[in-house]
Protein backbone atom coordinates (compact mmCIF):
# COMPACT_ATOMS: atom_id res chain seq x y z
CA UNK A 1 0.00 0.00 0.00
CA UNK A 2 2.79 2.06 0.81
CA UNK A 3 4.17 1.52 -2.30
CA UNK A 4 1.22 2.48 -4.36
CA UNK A 5 1.00 5.45 -2.27
CA UNK A 6 3.84 6.48 -3.05
CA UNK A 7 3.33 6.01 -6.78
CA UNK A 8 -0.03 8.29 -6.55
CA UNK A 9 1.15 11.33 -6.67
CA UNK A 10 3.81 10.96 -10.00
CA UNK A 11 0.46 9.58 -11.76
CA UNK A 12 -1.85 11.92 -10.36
CA UNK A 13 1.11 14.72 -11.43
CA UNK A 14 1.08 13.64 -15.39
CA UNK A 15 -1.89 15.25 -16.56
CA UNK A 16 -0.68 18.35 -15.09
CA UNK A 17 2.06 18.58 -17.64
CA UNK A 18 0.17 17.08 -20.08
CA UNK A 19 -2.25 20.12 -19.78
CA UNK A 20 0.54 22.57 -19.49
CA UNK A 21 2.18 21.32 -22.82
CA UNK A 22 -1.91 21.56 -24.74
CA UNK A 23 -1.89 25.27 -23.32
CA UNK A 24 1.51 26.32 -24.12
CA UNK A 25 0.17 24.99 -28.15
CA UNK A 26 -2.75 26.18 -28.02
CA UNK A 27 -1.09 29.69 -26.69
CA UNK A 28 1.70 29.59 -29.80
CA UNK A 29 -1.27 28.66 -32.29
CA UNK A 30 -3.05 31.52 -30.50
CA UNK A 31 -0.05 33.69 -31.02
CA UNK A 32 0.89 32.33 -34.44
CA UNK A 33 -2.73 33.58 -35.36
CA UNK A 34 -2.86 36.87 -33.96
CA UNK A 35 0.44 37.26 -35.55
CA UNK A 36 -0.83 36.67 -39.03
CA UNK A 37 -3.73 39.10 -38.37
CA UNK A 38 -1.78 41.34 -37.07
CA UNK A 39 0.72 41.41 -40.42
CA UNK A 40 -2.13 41.18 -43.01
CA UNK A 41 -3.23 44.43 -40.56
CA UNK A 42 -0.81 45.87 -41.58
CA UNK A 43 -0.21 44.71 -44.91
CA UNK A 44 -3.78 46.40 -45.62
CA UNK A 45 -2.23 49.86 -44.68
CA UNK A 46 0.59 49.33 -46.55
CA UNK A 47 -1.20 48.85 -49.57
CA UNK A 48 -3.27 51.96 -49.06
CA UNK A 49 -0.70 54.12 -48.09
CA UNK A 50 1.12 53.13 -51.31
CA UNK A 51 -1.71 53.47 -53.21
CA UNK A 52 -1.86 57.32 -51.83
CA UNK A 53 1.59 58.21 -53.19
CA UNK A 54 0.77 56.45 -56.30
CA UNK A 55 -2.23 58.42 -57.04
CA UNK A 56 -0.34 61.39 -55.66
CA UNK A 57 2.72 61.38 -58.53
CA UNK A 58 0.20 60.59 -61.12
CA UNK A 59 -1.58 63.28 -60.70
CA UNK A 60 1.60 65.32 -60.15
CA UNK A 61 3.32 64.11 -63.25
CA UNK A 62 0.55 64.73 -65.75
CA UNK A 63 0.46 68.27 -65.44
CA UNK A 64 4.05 68.15 -65.96
CA UNK A 65 2.81 66.02 -69.46
CA UNK A 66 0.07 68.54 -70.47
CA UNK A 67 3.11 71.24 -69.58
CA UNK A 68 5.72 69.51 -71.83
CA UNK A 69 3.11 68.75 -74.24
CA UNK A 70 2.55 72.62 -74.22
CA UNK A 71 5.73 73.20 -74.66
CA UNK A 72 6.78 71.60 -77.17
CA UNK A 73 3.71 72.46 -79.30
CA UNK A 74 4.72 76.18 -78.48
CA UNK A 75 8.20 74.73 -79.58
CA UNK A 76 6.66 73.76 -82.84
CA UNK A 77 4.83 76.97 -83.51
CA UNK A 78 7.70 79.35 -82.62
CA UNK A 79 10.14 77.56 -84.86
CA UNK A 80 11.17 79.04 -88.21
CA UNK A 81 9.81 77.43 -91.21
CA UNK A 82 12.33 75.26 -93.39
CA UNK A 83 14.38 77.63 -95.44
CA UNK A 84 13.19 77.98 -98.99
CA UNK A 85 16.70 76.54 -100.35
CA UNK A 86 14.94 73.28 -101.29
CA UNK A 87 12.47 74.35 -103.29
CA UNK A 88 14.62 76.14 -105.96
CA UNK A 89 17.07 73.27 -106.09
CA UNK A 90 14.20 71.31 -107.04
CA UNK A 91 13.19 73.92 -109.79
CA UNK A 92 16.76 74.01 -111.02
CA UNK A 93 16.68 70.30 -111.44
CA UNK A 94 13.30 70.32 -113.64
CA UNK A 95 14.65 73.31 -115.69
CA UNK A 96 17.65 71.00 -116.48
CA UNK A 97 15.80 67.99 -116.93
CA UNK A 98 13.93 69.80 -118.92
CA UNK A 99 17.05 71.36 -121.06
CA UNK A 100 18.26 67.39 -120.78
CA UNK A 101 15.01 67.07 -122.70
CA UNK A 102 14.99 69.72 -125.13
CA UNK A 103 18.39 68.45 -126.27
CA UNK A 104 17.27 64.98 -126.91
CA UNK A 105 14.45 65.82 -128.96
CA UNK A 106 16.83 68.23 -130.67
CA UNK A 107 19.07 64.77 -131.54
CA UNK A 108 15.96 63.00 -132.41
CA UNK A 109 14.78 65.72 -135.29
CA UNK A 110 18.77 65.78 -136.16
CA UNK A 111 18.54 61.88 -136.60
CA UNK A 112 15.31 61.60 -138.64
CA UNK A 113 16.09 64.25 -141.11
CA UNK A 114 19.01 61.80 -142.39
CA UNK A 115 16.24 59.14 -142.64
CA UNK A 116 14.39 61.45 -144.68
CA UNK A 117 16.38 63.58 -146.93
CA UNK A 118 14.84 66.63 -145.77
CA UNK A 119 17.26 70.25 -146.28
CA UNK A 120 20.07 70.46 -143.62
CA UNK A 121 19.20 67.10 -142.43
CA UNK A 122 21.99 65.86 -140.17
CA UNK A 123 22.96 69.25 -139.13
CA UNK A 124 21.13 72.02 -136.79
CA UNK A 125 18.49 73.55 -137.87
CA UNK A 126 19.13 76.44 -136.40
CA UNK A 127 22.64 77.14 -138.37
CA UNK A 128 23.72 77.33 -141.75
CA UNK A 129 23.46 74.10 -144.17
CA UNK A 130 25.84 71.73 -145.13
CA UNK A 131 24.21 70.13 -147.92
CA UNK A 132 23.90 66.75 -146.79
CA UNK A 133 24.82 64.00 -149.46
CA UNK A 134 21.36 62.03 -149.06
CA UNK A 135 20.11 65.90 -150.81
CA UNK A 136 21.65 64.28 -153.74
CA UNK A 137 19.19 64.76 -157.09
CA UNK A 138 16.28 66.38 -154.83
CA UNK A 139 15.57 70.50 -155.88
CA UNK A 140 17.38 72.54 -153.60
CA UNK A 141 15.75 75.47 -151.53
CA UNK A 142 16.58 78.72 -149.05
CA UNK A 143 16.64 76.17 -146.20
CA UNK A 144 19.65 74.65 -148.14
CA UNK A 145 21.80 77.84 -148.96
CA UNK A 146 24.66 78.17 -146.22
CA UNK A 147 25.06 81.84 -146.99
CA UNK A 148 22.73 84.52 -148.87
CA UNK A 149 23.58 88.08 -149.96
CA UNK A 150 20.60 89.96 -151.16
CA UNK A 151 17.14 89.86 -149.59
CA UNK A 152 16.10 86.14 -151.37
CA UNK A 153 12.36 84.65 -151.14
CA UNK A 154 11.05 81.49 -152.29
CA UNK A 155 7.30 82.05 -154.62
CA UNK A 156 6.27 80.86 -158.17
CA UNK A 157 7.05 83.30 -160.62
CA UNK A 158 6.36 83.19 -164.96
CA UNK A 159 9.31 82.97 -166.42
CA UNK A 160 9.20 83.96 -170.86
CA UNK A 161 6.74 80.95 -171.69
CA UNK A 162 6.34 79.04 -168.75
CA UNK A 163 3.96 79.84 -165.58
CA UNK A 164 3.84 79.16 -161.87
CA UNK A 165 7.70 78.30 -161.92
CA UNK A 166 8.60 77.89 -158.32
CA UNK A 167 11.82 79.04 -157.26
CA UNK A 168 14.45 81.39 -155.20
CA UNK A 169 14.26 85.10 -156.32
CA UNK A 170 15.46 88.40 -155.56
CA UNK A 171 15.51 91.86 -157.39
CA UNK A 172 18.93 93.49 -158.53
CA UNK A 173 18.21 97.51 -159.29
CA UNK A 174 21.25 98.90 -159.04
CA UNK A 175 24.08 99.19 -161.65
CA UNK A 176 27.70 98.63 -160.75
CA UNK A 177 26.80 97.61 -157.18
CA UNK A 178 27.90 94.41 -155.57
CA UNK A 179 25.27 92.13 -156.45
CA UNK A 180 23.64 89.51 -154.59
CA UNK A 181 24.72 85.99 -153.94
CA UNK A 182 24.32 82.07 -152.92
CA UNK A 183 26.36 80.37 -151.41
CA UNK A 184 26.37 76.11 -151.28
CA UNK A 185 28.48 74.21 -148.25
CA UNK A 186 28.78 70.96 -150.40
CA UNK A 187 31.72 68.97 -148.36
CA UNK A 188 33.52 67.13 -151.42
CA UNK A 189 30.44 65.00 -151.57
CA UNK A 190 28.82 66.12 -155.14
CA UNK A 191 30.30 66.26 -158.80
CA UNK A 192 27.77 68.12 -161.06
CA UNK A 193 25.68 71.26 -159.85
CA UNK A 194 22.13 72.49 -162.43
CA UNK A 195 20.08 74.72 -162.32
CA UNK A 196 18.06 77.13 -164.52
CA UNK A 197 18.05 81.19 -164.21
CA UNK A 198 15.69 83.56 -165.96
CA UNK A 199 14.30 87.15 -165.42
CA UNK A 200 10.69 87.14 -163.98
CA UNK A 201 7.93 88.29 -166.36
CA UNK A 202 6.60 91.10 -163.87
CA UNK A 203 10.51 92.65 -163.98
CA UNK A 204 10.17 96.60 -164.11
CA UNK A 205 12.58 96.64 -167.36
CA UNK A 206 13.46 94.37 -170.36
CA UNK A 207 16.69 95.61 -170.86
CA UNK A 208 18.90 94.27 -168.16
CA UNK A 209 20.95 91.77 -168.81
CA UNK A 210 21.99 89.49 -165.41
CA UNK A 211 25.47 88.23 -165.63
CA UNK A 212 25.72 85.21 -163.62
CA UNK A 213 29.26 83.72 -161.80
CA UNK A 214 30.02 80.29 -160.44
CA UNK A 215 32.80 80.21 -158.39
CA UNK A 216 34.36 77.41 -156.87
CA UNK A 217 36.35 77.09 -153.63
CA UNK A 218 37.25 80.79 -154.95
CA UNK A 219 37.89 80.38 -158.58
CA UNK A 220 35.71 81.54 -161.33
CA UNK A 221 34.46 78.48 -163.44
CA UNK A 222 31.40 79.57 -165.44
CA UNK A 223 29.85 83.21 -166.34
CA UNK A 224 26.51 83.75 -168.43
CA UNK A 225 24.65 86.31 -169.17
CA UNK A 226 20.76 86.01 -169.03
CA UNK A 227 18.46 88.09 -170.89
CA UNK A 228 15.04 88.89 -170.53
CA UNK A 229 12.58 86.30 -171.48
CA UNK A 230 15.10 83.79 -171.42
CA UNK A 231 15.72 80.32 -169.55
CA UNK A 232 19.44 79.82 -169.33
CA UNK A 233 20.41 76.28 -168.34
CA UNK A 234 23.82 75.75 -166.11
CA UNK A 235 25.74 72.13 -165.46
CA UNK A 236 28.63 72.71 -163.74
CA UNK A 237 31.53 70.32 -162.65
CA UNK A 238 31.92 70.94 -158.79
CA UNK A 239 34.58 68.10 -158.62
CA UNK A 240 36.31 68.29 -154.79
CA UNK A 241 34.38 71.21 -154.23
CA UNK A 242 33.13 72.84 -150.46
CA UNK A 243 32.19 76.31 -151.04
CA UNK A 244 30.32 77.34 -154.28
CA UNK A 245 28.84 80.39 -154.68
CA UNK A 246 26.00 81.66 -157.48
CA UNK A 247 27.12 85.49 -157.53
CA UNK A 248 23.96 87.79 -159.44
CA UNK A 249 24.46 91.36 -160.88
CA UNK A 250 23.86 93.55 -163.64
CA UNK A 251 25.45 93.50 -166.47
CA UNK A 252 26.97 97.55 -166.47
CA UNK A 253 26.87 97.80 -170.36
CA UNK A 254 22.57 96.87 -170.18
CA UNK A 255 21.91 98.84 -167.22
CA UNK A 256 18.92 101.32 -166.65
CA UNK A 257 18.77 101.12 -162.65
CA UNK A 258 15.35 100.01 -162.54
CA UNK A 259 14.21 96.45 -160.90
CA UNK A 260 14.87 93.03 -162.49
CA UNK A 261 13.67 89.81 -160.88
CA UNK A 262 16.34 87.05 -161.11
CA UNK A 263 14.72 83.90 -160.76
CA UNK A 264 16.74 80.49 -159.57
CA UNK A 265 15.09 77.49 -160.43
CA UNK A 266 15.78 73.73 -160.39
CA UNK A 267 18.90 73.61 -158.47
CA UNK A 268 20.53 70.64 -157.98
CA UNK A 269 23.74 68.65 -157.15
CA UNK A 270 24.57 65.07 -157.67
Amino acid sequence: MDSLSSLSPSVQGRPDRNATRSQRRLGTVATIFVSGAALLAIAGCWSQTAQTPVASVASSVSPTSSSTTDSSMTLSSSSPSPSPSSSPSISTKSTSTSSTGSSASGSRTAASSDLTGEPGSGDSTDGPQVVPTSASGRTLGLADIFSTVGEWKEERYDISDTSNVFGMATTLSSCGGSGVQLELRLAHRFSTLQMKVGQANNSMTSDDVVVVDVVKNGTKIDSQGVAFDVVQPFKEDVTDANSLKIAFQLDPAKCSNQGVVVVVEGLTVS
